[in-house]
């Protein structure tokens, strides 16, 4: 949808890196491409689940220097 409105749309699957975690290769990812902004997928955990699993989302929008975009699929919450 976002093409056809002319946004430029790069999507990428980067294999992960030894000795680093997921968000960390995300990150380096868009810093060395110039990414202008990162949109990902949440689970939408929160409280005692999120703390138990961790969450690469949390820690990308923490430690990103360019926005970040989460969106939540349908079905993954409660009442959704």
């Amino acid at each position: 949808k976002l093409e056809k409105q002319g946004v430029a749309i790069k999507s990428a699957v980067v294999p992960t890196e030894l000795n680093k975690s997921t968000a960390e290769v995300i990150l380096d990812y868009a810093d060395k491409n110039n990414i202008d902004l990162i949109v990902m997928s949440t689970h939408g955990r929160s409280g005692i689940s999120r703390w138990a699993f961790g969450s690469v989302a949390d820690r990308v929008i923490r430690y990103s220097r360019i926005p970040v975009l989460t969106v939540i699929p349908s079905g993954c919450r409660l009442g959704t």
